[in-house]
């Protein structure tokens, strides 16, 4: 099974495995192993090629896992946004109110003709937006597709 991309980046980037294996001061058999699906690079090792090719290291993985459009969930949703409110609670009840009068902040995905479900309610509008970052880039593929609606 081919878990990496080594091989793909390298013909991208104009590299070959002799190069790799002088950056990484690694065995050119050992870089072919990597580059042949033999065997795979530990973290450590897939962080320093991605660093040496000035890459973002998860370009150098296979998606094991392809989705459509990569934001489509096992119970059938497709998820086409990410967003975050502020949100107040007061006498049990939660409702969205303007930024600085919030309780907590709501992170919600969109769902594909259907409307929006809250995946999570964090303390802070910064802990808000990292954590909808994380999901957008798991999801969508992307560093941010966050939207605040306040």
């Amino acid at each position: 099974m081919k878990y990496n991309r080594i091989k793909e980046v390298l013909k991208e980037k104009g590299k070959n495995q002799v190069w790799l294996a002088k950056q990484l001061d690694k065995s050119y058999n050992m870089i072919n192993s990597y580059v042949q699906n033999r065997r795979q690079p530990s973290i450590s090792i897939l962080f320093n090629i991605s660093k040496i090719l000035k890459i973002d290291p998860t370009s150098l993985l296979i998606n094991l896992f392809p989705l459509p459009s990569f934001n489509y969930d096992p119970s059938g949703k497709y998820y086409d946004d990410i967003e975050i409110h502020p949100i107040i609670e007061e006498n049990g009840v939660c409702d969205r109110c303007k930024e600085g009068e919030e309780s907590y902040w709501s992170v919600y995905l969109h769902i594909r003709n259907e409307g929006i479900e809250c995946i999570a309610d964090l303390k802070t509008k910064r802990q808000a937006n990292e954590f909808a970052s994380l999901i957008a880039k798991l999801l969508f593929n992307e560093k941010s597709n966050v939207t605040n609606i306040t």
